[in-house]
């Protein structure tokens, strides 16, 4: 059987508009196969990050869902906490119309130094990020400002690999076995092997919803359809 790639979800703050004593403000991190996807970003995020000992020179991926303080005033912070330890890996940050104007023009009057480049990039609804293991998209929610909603889909992934098949084909056990279990054709004995001839049907990646702050809205319940998490 293909193992899914490692994904963990941890919330980093879960309080309203204030903090409370236990609880720092929003902010929710996904970790898959070592990348960070952080959906907001409350004060004091880089604190948890280092209780939990979660390294801050990984490659990172921001999402601000709206421009409201409880949601995007940790971010300074974070970046600025990232450079003083030397990072020097690009951090890619997405959110909407203005996002671009405060980081920057905050940077620069705070006089914060950064040693690594930021790529910020204003969203609109519909496809943000592809790659060729997962796909995120946007959605606007029904708040008192522009609020964007996101799902984090994987690829599919492919089928159950079943031993027995490729050995009546004759085929080793070793780099061949692992090439078919991710989905790739081997040649072997002059002949092409489809993936397909030992695994089973694809199987449906994992999807992830994060809606930010909105009202409820039927848009979003198609939005986050057949949701995992």
């Amino acid at each position: 059987m293909n193992a899914m790639v490692d994904m963990k979800i941890i919330l980093l703050g879960t309080a309203g508009a204030i903090p409370t004593s236990t609880r720092k403000l929003i902010s929710t991190l996904i970790i898959r196969d070592g990348e960070l996807f952080f959906f907001d970003t409350g004060e004091g995020i880089q604190q948890t990050l280092m209780n939990l000992k979660i390294g801050m020179n990984k490659p990172t991926r921001i999402f601000i869902t709206h421009m409201h303080g409880d949601h995007i005033f940790g971010l300074l912070g974070l970046i600025q906490t990232m450079s003083l330890l030397t990072r020097n890996k690009p951090i890619y940050i997405y959110g909407p119309s203005g996002i671009k104007n405060f980081l920057l023009t905050n940077i620069k009057n705070l006089g914060i130094v950064l040693n690594f480049s930021l790529v910020i990039k204003e969203i609109k609804e519909g496809l943000v990020i592809q790659t060729n293991e997962f796909k995120i998209y946007a959605k606007k929610g029904n708040h008192s400002r522009t609020n964007f909603a996101f799902t984090f889909i994987e690829n599919k992934r492919p089928g159950i690999f079943y031993p027995k098949k490729a050995k009546k084909l004759c085929i080793p056990e070793g780099k061949k076995w692992s090439l078919l279990q991710n989905g790739k054709q081997i040649q072997f004995h002059k002949k092409i092997i489809k993936p397909s001839q030992v695994l089973g049907k694809p199987r449906p990646g994992r999807k992830i919803g994060i809606s930010g702050d909105t009202r409820p809205t039927n848009k979003l319940i198609k939005f986050f359809l057949n949701c995992d998490v």
